[in-house]
């Protein structure tokens, strides 16, 4: 697995945001030395993202900008900082330190699938299939969050299955500090979320080993540390959710209401901001609303030094609002177009392709490659395929059922939020729970083994002894 994940590296080449592919042109020394110097890394995924504030403030107003960040929550933002104020060449350790999570991924999870008796060579088969993921080795050479979660997710379900397996309050708070973390990382994980999945922990615990006051501690204690942020960001805010950004995304799910948006609004009931684009800079947005400069850079500063929009500008606090309450009426008055949206995401989740929208024949097939076009319809077989397994599994096992909870629960959270809410990142935000599919996939492939043993032990050749009477003939 390891060379696998070396040389698979060396001959990595991105395609588009979130995608990426093999180049085997080239002297294979040059390239390993590229790679190994950062070259290959997208730097410029530092000042494009939308959930990371200017460079310029987390390196010289750090702490400030992170106290008044609406965005998304801090620890991702604090992480990027972090890196930053490592010596040296900023893409080569970004490079190298994604490399090493990225390790720790695959092999923590090669660890999960035999802690659930999977085969050693079955779940090193599923692993390799999951590193080699055109969106994994992308995730590994950008600046986005994906990568981190996906290790939090496979090592929280880890300390889950050790805490379940031991009687042991200490894995116990272990997994429940990892997913605290989730949270306090990206907003994608919200706080009921994590509410929910604490709540099953000290309950599943419980029932297994009985309820105590460490039980109590080690799921509730943790839970305080995202009350508290949230309690910030209502108190400076006014805002419950994780990131202002809610509605903003949301606002994706009514593409295809072009006709409906200006029915709507010539007659009042939605804003003028359903004709404006979503990710539209500060400057736009502030022709329909006044804001007072707050005299904090992180929210009054318009673009990042990049030149990129600065995502973060306290105006997107009301425009997110304005776009929740606007999508919110046009998916109540027209469902129909919201579950073509969903569809349209469902399709997109299944592939690796990001954006892929439904349009007129004419426009939709010679935008995309075939591959593109054709990857959901291998990949939504294998979700359901993935998901049937798990599923199986709960109903058989019911030692391993809480970890099969866990896993199945989290996967189904993450369909629903990226079908349900949100339309163009559907392959990276899977990337989260893509080691959970494998899971369930090798799960399955393994199951089938010693059936297709039995079916074709036909083939098998067998000498067949004469009889006397024919040796005499």
């Amino acid at each position: 697995m390891v060379l696998a994940f070396a040389v698979s590296r060396l001959l990595f080449q991105p395609v588009s945001l979130g995608v990426s592919t093999f180049n085997f042109s080239g002297h294979l020394a040059s390239r390993a030395v590229d790679a190994i110097s950062g070259n290959h890394f997208n730097g410029a995924s530092l000042g494009d993202g939308m959930p990371i504030l200017d460079r310029e403030l987390l390196s010289n107003d750090l702490w400030r900008s992170l106290w008044y960040l609406h965005s998304q929550p801090p620890l991702f933002n604090l992480f990027v900082a972090t890196i930053l104020r490592v010596p040296g060449n900023f893409n080569q350790n970004y490079q190298w330190i994604s490399w090493a999570l990225a390790l720790t991924l695959y092999l923590t999870t090669y660890v999960l699938l035999r802690r659930l008796k999977i085969s050693r060579i079955m779940a090193a088969i599923a692993v390799v299939l999951f590193m080699l993921n055109p969106n994994a080795m992308w995730m590994e050479s950008a600046v986005y969050y994906g990568l981190p979660l996906a290790l939090l997710l496979v090592l929280a379900a880890l300390a889950w299955e050790r805490a379940m397996g031991y009687g042991s309050t200490l894995w116990l708070l272990l997994a429940a500090v990892l997913v605290v973390v989730l949270p306090l990382t990206r907003a994608f994980f919200n706080s009921l979320w994590c509410a929910a999945i604490l709540l099953f922990f000290g309950a599943a615990f419980a029932s297994r080993y009985g309820l105590s006051r460490r039980v109590i501690a080690a799921t509730v204690i943790p839970f305080l540390v995202v009350i508290a942020l949230q309690t910030k960001q209502w108190i400076i805010f006014h805002q419950f959710l994780g990131s202002s950004w809610f509605g903003c995304n949301l606002a994706t799910m009514t593409a295809s209401m072009s006709s409906e948006k200006s029915r709507e609004l010539a007659v009042g009931k939605v804003s003028p901001l359903v004709k404006v684009y979503r990710n539209a800079p500060p400057a736009d947005f502030l022709r329909y609303f006044r804001v007072e400069p707050t005299g904090i850079p992180a929210l009054d500063q318009l673009r990042k030094s990049t030149g990129q929009p600065n995502f973060n500008h306290v105006v997107y606090l009301v425009v997110g609002r304005v776009y929740l309450r606007d999508t919110l009426y046009l998916i109540e008055h027209y469902p129909h177009k919201y579950l073509l949206n969903v569809l349209n995401s469902l399709y997109i989740f299944s592939g690796y392709q990001i954006g892929i929208y439904f349009d007129y024949p004419r426009r939709f097939f010679p935008r995309w490659s075939w591959s593109e076009l054709a990857a959901p319809f291998v990949g939504f077989p294998l979700l359901v395929l993935a998901l049937w397994t798990g599923w199986r599994r709960l109903r058989s096992d019911r030692r391993a059922s809480p970890v099969i909870v866990f896993l199945l629960s989290t996967i189904v959270y993450v369909i629903a939020v990226s079908c349900l809410f949100e339309k163009s990142e559907g392959p990276i935000y899977r990337y989260q729970v893509d080691a959970f599919l494998w899971l369930f996939l090798a799960m399955g492939a393994e199951s089938q083994v010693p059936i297709l043993i039995r079916r074709f032990q036909f083939l098998r050749w067998r000498p067949i002894a004469a009889s006397p009477t024919d040796v005499r003939n």
